[in-house]
């Protein structure tokens, strides 16, 4: 690294001995030779909980009630629109030279410089500005800002840049003592800073520390990298020690490992050791599994395949190097080329736990691959030699499905009958019954459908998954129909209100009691309405939102360190599969309300239980709107109004497309919120958008996004069309579509050959309809009432 330019480093200079008298109230003593400033600065559970009084007067309320959090956030502040404005705009420099720059401001309040402050410092810090960071974070880093801590590791990044390790040290062994979340991080900070300095003992004690309480945690490469070389340079007693982490990083962090030196250390501490310098062939398996678990498939292919045709690697490392290149080919090759490649595992882990694994896995390679007599003689090893695991049922669920493919149907309809008897509690019996009945249907023999349709509601009444909740109550209920039996129907139409809101299938009842009696529809929904409004859900704690780690969390996201934010929430235990329902609901409305809806909605998809069953009414909207956000709600508005595509439609494709992820790729080159690939994004753009970094930008993304799907509703007529084809292309509903225009919508979508595609028209559908009903109510009955027919 070259020496920074003398004026730049007086200027960072400057800012940091500011920075560090900010932080002389904290005593700072030596042990063993590493800076460890005493406690202080955190808030305690009390000071926070008067914090929070404090700013709900100042706001002219009392203080909030549990479940409503004070939040304000410094990007929504209009002293800092330039700064959200150059963000947009990609104009990190620009950014965080206006963040700098509002805080001069005489009007900003103590709590407002705070936040403001800690903002400036990472846009500068980002955008490599150390004094500008150092002068931010000077402004953050003494009480009663509570976020002094986080500042004081800002700054010691800062002095990290300018090579002030000393005084970077001092930094991050304050923010380390203050017993923040990124305590860990500050750990990081203060090793680096201490080894630069020559100071590698001590360094080499923060780093096993980090480990110790982290063993697979973000900084376990960093750590056991640095640590390594640490101990490979030392006495030889070390060696071992040193030889093991080097190890432990090639083998699972193989893409990182020439960064953190592992090699050359694994090299330098193998004499010493007694052990080999290179991996062995064990330990080569290991590695390219962890090239494949870091998303490196062609690396991972080349290494596993090299390795498992090796005589001399074990039976478990031979099955294991197998899988490996299974799975390997399976992201880089061709059906066929995955089929062979898990044919070939198959001897090599046929005295293994994984051959399980590989069997149910080449059997659906082979599927693919259009290969049903292979496919099925693997499923059927799936079954006898595995007849209690838990791939057995699925295994008999997809051979009976290639049977019904090739033309058996009456045996594909016997072997998802006995399913059910078969594996008592198996999770596909619920799937198989209703595909029996499926097959029923469509041949029209209802008598055969209603009995299996029945046992589905009663094996599985609370059922809330968005592809299957109210499907047999649905489809029960047109049998009714068919069987001139219209209270029936009626009733299980209801049902499907009742029992799976704003599902597919209860848009689907909803539009069959609408075509008999649209008044009566709109009662039974007011009437579930009602009924859902009545239910409580708990709010969170006050202990919990008075704490002083959920304090912290609040004004990170206020600062919009996002991930600083969920590690405090997670240090308060309103994050976490040990955390109260009510509490990490409260945490995903807080991360919608600073736009950061990718990660707010993202605690929903794992709850679904928690509110699936009701309405957004009552206590449940704030549920329902926490999972469904107004995501990037300006974009939507215009391509909804330019292109005349329902604003609801729009973010159910975005929501299940992209989770609100801007800038998200797929595996497929898909970028964007309404994930296009560039060619379609250059033919439905008239050539006008041609790169992938133009998908990135959200306003491009959303108005190309609703431009493809009016042409989409135009072509095909239907909403379940066009979804089908935004995601399956034009050309294969158009294969499906012929000589079926007639079909039930339902019956249709069920029939989907592909999986992906049948089950993506309904979650976005269903998503299109909670958008409706929780922003667009005056236009709830054109989301619910679809077609009933293919073509109208």
């Amino acid at each position: 690294m070259t020496a920074p330019p003398p004026r730049r480093a007086r200027a960072v200079g400057a800012a940091l001995v500011a920075l560090a008298a900010a932080a002389s109230m904290v005593a700072v003593s030596c042990r063993r030779g590493v800076v460890e400033p005493t406690r202080a600065l955190a808030p305690t559970d009390a000071e926070a909980g008067n914090e929070l009084q404090r700013r709900a007067a100042a706001d002219g309320g009392s203080a909030p009630k549990a479940g409503r959090s004070a939040l304000r956030p410094a990007l929504a502040d209009a002293r800092m629109a330039g700064v959200r404005e150059a963000l947009r705009a990609h104009d990190a420099p620009g950014a965080a030279r206006l963040a700098g720059a509002a805080l001069y401001r005489s009007d900003l309040s103590l709590e407002d410089r705070c936040t403001f402050a800690l903002l400036a410092g990472r846009l500068a810090l980002a955008s490599g500005e150390p004094p500008a960071a150092a002068a931010a974070f000077t402004a953050a880093a003494a009480p009663p800002c509570p976020l002094a801590p986080y500042a004081k590791l800002g700054g010691a990044r800062a002095a990290l840049a300018v090579r002030s390790y000393d005084l970077a040290a001092e930094l991050a062994g304050a923010s380390a003592a203050a017993g923040v979340a990124a305590a860990e991080d500050a750990q990081m900070v203060q090793a680096e800073a201490l080894a630069a300095s020559g100071k590698r003992p001590q360094a080499l004690v923060l780093w096993r520390q980090v480990l110790a309480s982290s063993p697979r945690g973000p900084h376990w490469v960093e750590a056991a990298g640095h640590a390594a070389s640490t101990l490979a340079d030392g006495d030889a007693s070390a060696a071992p020690e040193a030889y093991a982490l080097a190890s432990r990083v090639l083998l699972e962090a193989p893409h990182r490992a020439e960064h953190v030196g592992a090699r050359a250390s694994r090299a330098r501490a193998a004499g010493p050791a007694k052990r080999p310098v290179e991996l062995d062939l064990e330990e080569r398996v290991g590695a390219s599994r962890g090239w494949l678990e870091a998303g490196d498939h062609a690396r991972a292919l080349a290494e596993s395949s090299a390795l498992f045709v090796d005589p001399k690697l074990s039976p478990a490392g031979a099955c294991a190097a197998a899988i490996v290149r299974a799975q390997a080919t399976a992201r880089a090759a061709k059906s066929a080329a995955q089929a062979d490649a898990w044919g070939d595992a198959l001897p090599k882990c046929d005295a293994q736990p994984e051959l399980v694994t590989a069997l149910y896995n080449g059997a659906k390679a082979s599927v693919s691959a259009k290969r049903p007599q292979e496919a099925l003689a693997r499923f059927a090893e799936v079954e006898r030699r595995f007849a209690d695991h838990r791939l057995a049922d699925d295994a008999a669920l997809r051979a009976a499905l290639v049977v019904a493919e090739h033309g058996g149907e009456a045996e594909a309809v016997s072997r998802l009958v006995q399913l059910a008897e078969r594996y008592p509690t198996g999770d596909m019996r619920g799937e198989a019954l209703f595909r029996a009945a499926l097959f029923a249907l469509r041949a029209g023999d209802d008598a055969a459908a209603k009995p299996l349709l029945e046992r589905v509601d009663a094996l599985f009444p609370d059922d809330r998954h968005w592809a299957t909740a109210g499907r047999a109550s649905f489809f029960r209920a047109r049998i009714a129909e068919r069987a001139g039996d219209p209270a029936a129907a009626r009733a299980l139409f209801v049902a499907t209100l009742e029992r799976a809101p704003l599902s597919f299938y209860m848009g689907r009842g909803y539009a069959h009691l609408a075509e008999r009696d649209l008044a009566g529809a709109r009662a039974e929904l007011a009437r579930v309405a009602a009924r859902d409004t009545a239910v409580a859900f708990a709010a969170p704690s006050r202990e919990l939102l008075q704490s002083a780690p959920f304090q912290r969390a609040l004004r990170l996201l206020e600062a919009h360190d996002l991930e600083a934010a969920k590690r405090e929430f997670a240090a308060a235990h309103a994050l976490g599969d040990a955390a109260p329902a009510e509490a990490v609901w409260e945490v995903g409305a807080l991360f919608d309300q600073v736009e950061a809806w990718e990660i707010g909605h993202g605690f929903s998809r794992g709850r679904v239980h928690d509110h699936l069953a009701r309405l957004p009414e009552g206590a449940f909207r704030g549920l329902w709107e926490t999972a469904y956000p107004k995501a990037f709600a300006g974009e939507v508005a215009r391509g909804s109004a330019t292109h005349g595509v329902r604003a609801s439609l729009l973010w159910g494709v975005m929501r299940e497309e992209s989770s609100f992820v801007a800038d998200i790729r797929s595996p497929a080159n898909a970028y964007g919120l309404m994930q296009l690939i560039p060619s379609t994004a250059k033919w439905i753009s008239g050539g006008a958008v041609t790169h992938e970094s133009e998908l990135k930008r959200p306003e491009v993304s959303v108005d190309l996004g609703a431009r493809l799907l009016a042409k989409l509703l135009e072509q095909h007529h239907h909403p379940a069309l066009a979804v089908a084809a935004y995601n399956a292309g034009s050309g294969a509903v158009n294969r499906w579509v012929s000589g079926r225009t007639t079909e039930e919508i339902e019956l249709f979508v069920e029939l989907i050959p592909y999986e992906e595609t049948r089950n993506y028209v309904k979650r976005v559908l269903g998503t299109a309809s909670a958008y409706a009903y929780l922003y667009d109510r005056d236009r709830l009955d054109d989301a619910l009432r679809l077609p009933s027919r293919v073509l109208p």
